[in-house]
C-alpha cells in the first residue's frame, strides 16, 4: 500500500532527548516524543532581537523526519528543500533578510545526531548545507527505502545577517517529498 497521502505518517520531532518540549534546546542528540507544530511561528527558531539583527548571527536546530506509516513498503527518496526562505507572512509579504540552509547529520538512517553546545555551534564541520530551492535539487536522505518508524536526522541553519533589521513573526518552509516502493 501506498504511504497516506496527506502526509499524516510523515513526521517531524525535535532533537534534545527523548523529553524534549523546547525547540530553543533542539541541538541534536536523541529524538524527541514531542512534534514540531507544523506551521506555527517559533515552532523551531525564536525572534530575531535588535541585538542579533545588528550583530549578525547564526543559529542551527536539529530535527528528526521519521515514517511512521504502518502500511506502507518504504518511503524511497525522501527529499527535503527550501520551499520558501523567510519572510514577513503579512501582506506583502516580504523576504527578511534571513537565510535558511539545511544538511544531512552524519549519523545516517536511525542514527542519533551529534550534540552541539549552543544554538550558536556549529554541527560536525562535515555536515554540509545548503539552500535548494526546488525538489530538483533538494537533498535526499540516503540509505532507503525508509520503513515504518524509520527516521534520519537534518540540521536547519539560520543565517542571520549584521544589520538586519528586528524580525518577529518570520515564517520560512522546508518542502519534503518521499516516493513509495
Amino acid at each position: 500500500m501506498p504511504i497516506a497521502s496527506d502526509g499524516s505518517s510523515l513526521k517531524w520531532y525535535l532533537s534534545g532527548g527523548a523529553a524534549n518540549a523546547d525547540p530553543n534546546l533542539s541541538l541534536g542528540g536523541a529524538r524527541s516524543s514531542v512534534q514540531i507544530t507544523l506551521d506555527t511561528l517559533n515552532n523551531l527558531f525564536d525572534d530575531v532581537t535588535g541585538d542579533e539583527a545588528a550583530a549578525g548571527q547564526t543559529e542551527y536546530r536539529c530535527v528528526y523526519w521519521r515514517n511512521e506509516d504502518a502500511d506502507a513498503s518504504g518511503a524511497i527518496d525522501p527529499t527535503a528543500w527550501i520551499a520558501d526562505q523567510p519572510y514577513d507572512p503579512a501582506p506583502p509579504y516580504v523576504a527578511t533578510g534571513e537565510t535558511i540552509e539545511i544538511g544531512l547529520d552524519l549519523a545516517g538512517k536511525n542514527g542519533t545526531a551529534d550534540t552541539i553546545a549552543t544554538a550558536t555551534t556549529a554541527p560536525d564541520p562535515a555536515v554540509t548545507f545548503d539552500d535548494p530551492a526546488t525538489k530538483a535539487l533538494g537533498i535526499v536522505l540516503p540509505d532507503g527505502p525508509y520503513m515504518e518508524n524509520d527516521y534520519h536526522a537534518l540540521w536547519i541553519k539560520r543565517i542571520t545577517p549584521s544589520s538586519q533589521g528586528y524580525s518577529a513573526s518570520t515564517k520560512f518552509a522546508i518542502g519534503f517529498e518521499v516516493g513509495t516502493v
